[in-house]
C-alpha cells in the first residue's frame, strides 16, 4: 500500500519516502521516529478507529472524519472527528492547547457546544481529540450556500450561540475565537429554518484557575481579526465582553453574508485597531428584514459591537431584547443559576491533561501574534 509521508517543519508532503524533507526550502533531515503519515479512505488509526476521509489540515495536526472499530473490527456508529497533532508537533503549546480544548468541553457538556468523546495523549501515537462529527457543515459554509438569513433566523442561530457562551462564562471560560467557522451545525437546513447549532474549537479559550491561567500572556493578540474586539488587539486580559463583541460580529455576518470590517493589513495590528474602530458598529442594510426586526437587531450591534468594554450589553441582556422579536428566553433570565448537565466522569479514553503555558496556532486563520435551544424550526413570520 502506497504511504503519503509529511514533514512537520514545512508540512510539505510526499510519496517517496527520503532522508532529506524534498523542499528545497526546507531541506529538514528525517527525523529519529521517522517522517508522519497521512491517512486515506479505509485506514486504521490508533489500531481502533477506521478513516472515512481527511476533513481539515491546521497549522499544528490534521483532522479526520472516522469511526470506532468495533469488536469485529466493522466501523460503528456515530461519525467521530478525530483532531491528530502532526508528527513532532505533539507536544509542548500544541499539546497544552488540545488538552484545553478536551479538558473544556468535558467540562461544559452542553446542547449548544460540541461534544467531546475522549482525549488520547499516549507513548506511541500521536495525540489526538475525538468529538462527535456534527453533519451540517459550519455557519460560514452555511451562509456561503443558502446566502444571508432572515433575521427570524439569524435571532435563533445568535440565541444558541449565547447559550453556549452563558455557560462557559458561568464557569469562567471565554472562547476567545468565535466566528462562523467555530459554529457548526447539526444537519443541513434551508435558509428560513434555525438550525441546531454548536459551538466549537476551545482550544484558545482563557480560563480561570490555576490549571490555564498561564495559557497565554497579557500583551499577545489571539484570535481572528475579523471578529476579534478592540481589546484583542492591545492584548488586554480576556474578559467575556471580548466574546460579547464576536457574537455581535457573527449576527451581522449571518445578515449579510460579510464581515462587520475588511481589513488593509490583518496582520499589522496598528493599522487594524484603526480600521475596526472606524468600522464598529457596522450599520445592518433597511433590505434585511422590516424596520422593527432591523432596529432590534441593528441594537444589539450597537450595544455588543462598540469599543466601550463596560458598556456592552451581557449575554442575558442580548436575550432579553431579543424577546421583542417575538420568542422568549424568559427561563434562562431567571435570577437563579441555570441548572447545568454535570460533565461526563467517565470519558470513553483516558485523558493526560497538561497545565498550559502561550497556545499556539493551529488554524490558518486565527493568529497568535507579540441553554438549550429548541429543534430546527420554521420562524415565525
Amino acid at each position: 500500500m502506497s504511504r503519503t509521508y509529511y514533514c512537520a517543519n514545512c508540512l510539505n508532503s510526499f510519496v517517496q519516502e527520503t532522508d532529506v524533507c524534498p523542499n528545497l526550502a526546507c531541506q529538514t533531515r528525517k527525523p529519529r521516529k521517522g517522517w508522519g503519515q497521512l491517512l486515506g479512505a479505509g485506514d486504521t488509526f490508533d489500531r481502533r478507529y477506521h478513516i472515512i476521509k481527511m476533513l481539515a489540515v491546521g497549522g499544528a495536526g490534521i483532522t479526520y472524519l472516522g469511526r470506532e472499530l468495533g469488536a469485529d473490527d466493522e466501523p460503528i456508529d456515530p461519525d467521530l472527528a478525530i483532531k491528530v497533532l502532526f508528527h513532532q508537533r505533539d507536544s509542548g503549546p500544541f499539546l497544552r492547547r488540545l488538552a484545553n480544548e478536551a479538558q473544556i468541553l468535558q467540562d461544559l457538556n452542553h446542547p449548544n457546544i460540541v461534544e467531546c468523546r475522549g482525549f488520547v495523549n499516549r507513548v506511541g501515537s500521536e495525540p489526538y481529540l475525538l468529538t462527535l462529527f456534527e453533519r451540517g457543515g459550519n455557519l460560514q459554509e452555511h451562509i456561503r450556500r443558502v446566502g444571508p438569513v432572515p433575521p427570524s433566523v439569524a435571532a435563533g442561530i445568535l440565541r444558541q450561540i449565547l447559550y453556549a457562551l452563558d455557560t462557559g462564562h458561568r464557569r469562567g471560560i471565554i472562547h476567545r475565537d468565535l466566528k462562523p467557522q467555530n459554529v457548526l451545525l447539526r444537519a443541513q437546513v434551508t435558509r428560513n429554518l434555525i438550525p441546531h447549532c454548536l459551538v466549537a474549537d476551545f482550544g484558545i479559550a482563557k480560563v480561570s484557575g490555576a490549571l490555564a491561567d498561564g495559557l497565554t500572556q497579557v500583551g499577545t493578540f489571539i484570535g481572528t481579526p475579523e471578529y476579534a474586539s478592540p481589546e484583542q488587539f492591545t492584548g488586554e486580559v480576556p474578559e467575556p465582553a471580548g466574546d460579547v463583541f464576536a457574537a455581535g460580529a457573527v449576527l451581522y455576518f449571518t445578515m449579510t453574508g460579510k464581515t462587520p470590517v475588511t481589513f488593509s493589513h490583518r496582520t499589522d495590528v496598528g493599522t487594524s485597531i484603526r480600521e475596526l474602530l472606524e468600522g464598529i458598529p457596522p450599520v445592518l442594510p433597511k433590505s434585511a428584514g422590516t424596520e422593527e426586526e432591523v432596529g432590534v437587531l441593528q441594537e444589539v450591534l450597537n450595544n455588543t459591537m462598540t469599543a466601550n468594554v463596560k458598556g456592552r450589553w451581557a449575554v442575558r441582556q442580548i436575550l432579553e431584547h431579543l424577546q421583542k422579536l417575538g420568542r422568549s428566553d424568559a427561563w434562562l433570565l431567571s435570577d437563579d443559576p441555570v441548572e447545568e448537565t454535570p460533565a461526563p466522569t467517565d470519558p470513553l479514553h483516558s485523558s493526560t491533561m497538561v497545565p498550559g503555558q502561550q497556545a499556539d496556532d493551529d488554524e490558518q486563520h486565527t493568529f497568535v501574534m507579540p441553554l438549550e435551544p429548541p429543534p430546527p424550526t420554521e420562524p415565525e413570520s
